[in-house]
């Protein structure tokens, strides 16, 4: 006899199948396998329904709709030329085809069905409860460097990454956002190298190594740490740099690391100090952004930031470094020398260091006008250029009013001495004098003489007369 015998649904491989067994229906006298029709039907969130259904049939047999994408109807029918004999299994034969499954159909949202329709009207049916095993919900996390939007996705989307700093900064290998240095003076950035084999003695209980201009080319020299702590101080030689002040930045570092294994996660940053000859005095401190010592026993370098606030220095100032390692159970190893140059990259510009007395690396000009003279004030960061308005009492420029004053004077007068009488006249720049006679103008001849009683005189030059010796008048 023909039989469904066994519906599964599995949850976690949400399968359905139905199996349909002819044992012992024997056709010519020959045994017809089992038959086992396997409907599978997969369920996740996106899948409300069973989308295909197909059918196949043991030879003798023709299936016509298979597979159904749609509702509709499976058809099979008997293509063999076997007669069925009156034997005793017929009656098992007749129920093994009325039982014969000729379509299927899933209907429902939370709670799903199955359907089986057999050749001779009757239904199997199964039912469940859609259990979704797939996942529902994908986010994405970033460094701080970057910025996510779209997350979390629950449902069809695109997790976007951009970028959250400036075009000025780059990343650190923390994914974390750094400034590069930024100086405002000419000339390019100071560089300063960790020499690790010129000691510079004890300085306040603490030994130091040399920072200088020219780095050591020799086989290299190593600190090593299985602690927490410094892993070595530097400061620079005696009256260097010899400024008066550091300008505001970002101060970079290259240091050379490697740890005696890999994992964990070991750690680095640094301090800067400046130091007068007896007293250090902290001006910056990596300590809340260290830097990950992440290439295992590989000697790597490693990049870390500094910012630097404008800080005020003595001439005979001198700067330090202290490196300070957090080991996380493994023993670091700092490079220095040789190929493994530890660089800082400062603040200081070996351009212009100073104008008339400003040490500013941005410095500026600007225009006044006080004071009696003039005189070039330095101050801060500007240089003025004072002109004062000249007057009685200031050497400087002419006003605007005082130079149209001076522009409306005579011009250059021309003298002439056309005629010999009449007025003199001023007619523009031409002053016209007569020539004059002496007649035109009654004035004394130019022969100078005088009568006296009959006798002349020459008045040429100066004369005493005396009377009495003219007789009596």
């Amino acid at each position: 006899m023909a039989t469904i015998i066994k519906i599964v649904y599995n949850v976690t491989n949400p399968i359905i199948k139905v199996t349909y067994d002819v044992t012992n229906v024997t056709i010519g006298g020959q045994e017809i396998a089992p038959v086992y029709i396997n409907l599978d039907y997969s369920s996740s969130s996106a899948v409300t329904v069973i989308t295909s259904v197909g059918l196949t049939m043991p030879t003798g047999f023709s299936v016509a709709n298979s597979p159904l994408t749609a509702s509709g109807t499976l058809n099979v029918s008997f293509t063999g030329g076997y007669s069925l004999p009156t034997t005793t299994k017929q009656s098992e034969w007749d129920q093994s085809y009325n039982d014969k499954i000729n379509s299927a159909a899933v209907t429902g949202t939370t709670t799903k069905t199955l359907t089986l329709n057999q050749q001779d009207g009757g239904t199997v049916t199964a039912s469940w409860s859609d259990i979704d095993t797939g996942i529902t919900s994908v986010g994405l996390t970033m460094p701080s460097a970057f910025t996510v939007t779209n997350s979390p996705l629950t449902s069809n989307g695109t997790l976007a990454v951009t970028g959250a700093g400036l075009a000025s900064q780059y990343i650190r290998g923390d994914g974390q956002l750094a400034d590069f240095p930024t100086t405002g003076g000419g000339g390019a950035s100071v560089s300063y190298y960790l020499n690790g084999s010129v000691n510079q003695g004890t300085l306040v209980g603490n030994v130091y190594y040399e920072i200088n201009k020219t780095p050591i080319l020799g086989a290299g020299t190593d600190f090593t740490i299985n602690a927490n702590g410094y892993i070595a101080q530097f400061i620079t030689d005696a009256n260097d740099p010899d400024q008066l002040k550091i300008p505001a930045g970002n101060w970079n570092f290259e240091l050379y690391f490697s740890a005696s294994s890999s994992g964990g996660t070991p750690q680095f940053y640094v301090e800067l100090s400046k130091y007068n000859g007896t007293t250090f005095t902290a001006i910056a401190s990596g300590s809340s952004i260290p830097e990950g010592i992440t290439f295992g026993t590989s000697i790597s370098s490693y990049h870390t930031t500094l910012a630097v606030p404008e800080t005020v220095l003595l001439a005979t100032d001198r700067l330090a470094i202290r490196v300070y390692v957090i080991h996380s159970g493994r023993t670091i190893t700092m490079h220095t020398e040789g190929s493994h140059l530890s660089e800082i990259v400062t603040t200081f510009s070996t351009g212009l260091n100073a104008l008339n007395g400003l040490t500013d690396q941005v410095q500026y000009f600007a225009v006044g006008s006080s004071g009696t003279d003039f005189a070039i004030i330095s101050a801060t960061d500007t240089h003025t250029f004072n002109l004062p308005t000249a007057s009685a009492t200031n050497r400087g420029a002419v006003s605007s009013a005082n130079w149209s004053t001076f522009n409306a004077k005579q011009d250059a007068i021309t003298l002439t001495t056309t005629g010999t009488s009449g007025s003199s006249t001023l007619i523009g720049a031409t002053l016209n004098i007569p020539s004059y006679s002496v007649v035109g103008l009654g004035a004394v001849p130019d022969s100078r003489t005088i009568t006296i009683n009959g006798v002349l005189f020459d008045l040429s030059a100066n004369r005493n007369f005396e009377i009495g010796d003219y007789g009596t008048f």
